[in-house]
């Protein structure tokens, strides 16, 4: 196998908040990170992959923006950033002088088309997202993804605990992983593409669905891989780095011929 590099992007956000103490009032702010997304990078690093990231607010203006950066990179992970990070430039929006910029969105299905590997993360900020805003199903990542998106808000919060279904236990990315997964507390709606291999679902919908998709490879895992969808049972789950690792290896195209996706 040869050393992978991967590229994610998201899991952060800035929290603005007020704090008033009798009569005196001040206002603060805070960059924070996912805690899946600190797990996600200690798994990486003892797996020996080597990892960019890029945090939401820097997505915009470091993005790459040609495709022959991307390819430095076996895989692209988007997790929880919505597209408008991607297609709203400042230049773009600039109200005295806007301009053209590249969309880094057809980039990445370039890449794809080309042999690299995309894999989707669910959150409030992925595929259609919370009332739609993340907005996937209006960009050309709607043809890269295996999955079709609602045209709207499309989580399915399940406060009481969804278990999702290994249906697929031998594939290469589920392989010597326990079929009991921990629950999870939503997951987004999706729906298979006809060429999409389905490997998990939850209430019968998508949970992690899979396709080759040109040269390259395309994943979808309908959840979280952190807090709030993605609960602490999870993140301490004895398999979660081996997922991680191996659903990376499969679209890094390490495992299996293209094309022998079963």
């Amino acid at each position: 196998m040869t050393e992978k590099k991967i590229l994610i992007v998201g899991e952060t956000w800035i929290s603005y908040f007020s704090n008033i103490k009798g009569r005196n009032e001040y206002h603060g702010a805070t960059l924070q990170e996912n805690p899946g997304l600190l797990k996600l990078l200690e798994v990486f690093e003892n797996y020996d992959v080597k990892v960019t990231h890029l945090a939401n607010h820097d997505s915009t203006n470091y993005f790459p923006f040609e495709l022959e950066e991307l390819q430095e990179f076996n895989c692209i992970i988007l997790s929880d950033v919505g597209s408008d990070s991607f297609l709203l430039h400042p230049n773009t929006t600039n109200l005295e002088n806007p301009r053209k910029m590249p969309d880094r969105l057809k980039l990445i299905d370039a890449f794809v088309n080309k042999g690299g590997g995309l894999l989707m993360i669910g959150g409030w900020m992925s595929f259609s997202g919370i009332e739609g805003k993340a907005r996937y199903h209006m960009t050309v990542l709607a043809d890269t993804l295996p999955i079709r998106m609602l045209p709207f808000d499309d989580r399915v919060e399940c406060c009481d605990g969804v278990r999702p279904v290994v249906l697929k236990k031998n594939h290469p990315i589920l392989n010597g992983i326990d079929e009991k997964w921990p629950e999870f507390l939503g997951y987004q709606k999706l729906e298979a593409k006809e060429d999409a291999v389905v490997l998990m679902n939850a209430n019968d919908d998508p949970f992690l669905c899979i396709s080759d998709y040109g040269k390259g490879r395309v994943a979808a895992f309908s959840s979280d891989c952190g807090p709030h969808w993605g609960m602490l049972e999870f993140l301490n789950w004895e398999y979660y780095g081996k997922f991680w690792y191996q659903l990376v290896s499969w679209l890094s195209n390490d495992f299996l011929p293209h094309g022998d996706r079963e």
